[in-house]
């Protein structure tokens, strides 16, 4: 089962012989993640955590809502393109600000939509094992319509990780997990599916919701 990781060591990419080199060297998508590491952004924090937690399935569904500039984006590929199986299907209102090389991967499938929408749910598969949400604007309600419609996909030992549930901040004030909308909509959740989920401090909060 994958644990919280230390994001401040510095993960090697394996070789083809089961050994480690330098990232750079052995996967364009695994160095484009380890520089990602090293760069600030309101989820730097959380990178190793994703990259674990989509590592060492049979063959990873990984679907995203929410892509951006690619941040989480960076995480997914990386493991995918280390274990060298599974595919990572995001979803975004709008155009994502992405390298030329997750656009060219095998591994990655960006479709401009709602993540919410019909067109998502069509095109994504109706089974996956990491759900990644991170949408604008991190309400209650958005959130809530997110893990009513894609937790179900999960299947067992499946995990849905959200990001900003410390978010947004109040009178330069960061609101405690259970104070946040998105932590809120998970308390809902959770409460109606008899379920658990955890907070992982730091760069907004991430929720981790564990399907048992």
């Amino acid at each position: 089962m994958p644990t919280q990781p230390n994001p401040s060591i510095v993960t090697l990419a394996p070789t083809s012989v089961g050994g480690s080199a330098n990232p750079l060297i052995t996967s364009t998508l695994f160095g484009e993640f380890e520089h990602r590491r090293q760069v600030p952004s309101d989820i730097v924090d959380h990178l190793l955590a994703l990259y674990t937690w989509a590592r060492g399935w049979p063959n990873a569904h990984i679907v995203e809502l929410g892509v951006r500039s690619g941040v989480s984006t960076s995480a997914f590929l990386a493991a995918l393109e280390v274990d060298r199986k599974g595919h990572l299907w995001s979803f975004d209102i709008a155009e994502p600000d992405v390298p030329d090389l997750f656009r060219e991967s095998d591994y990655w499938t960006f479709t401009q939509a709602d993540g919410l929408g019909e067109k998502a749910l069509d095109t994504a598969p109706r089974e996956i094992e990491v759900l990644f949400i991170d949408l604008d604007p991190h309400s209650f309600e958005q959130t809530l319509t997110a893990l009513t419609l894609w937790v179900p996909r999960l299947v067992p030992g499946g995990v849905a990780l959200l990001h900003d549930t410390e978010w947004p901040e109040i009178n330069y004030v960061r609101p405690g997990a259970a104070d946040s909308e998105v932590g809120r909509a998970l308390d809902v959740y959770c409460g109606m599916k008899a379920l658990e989920w955890r907070n992982v401090s730091g760069c907004n909060g991430l929720g981790i919701l564990r399907i048992r």
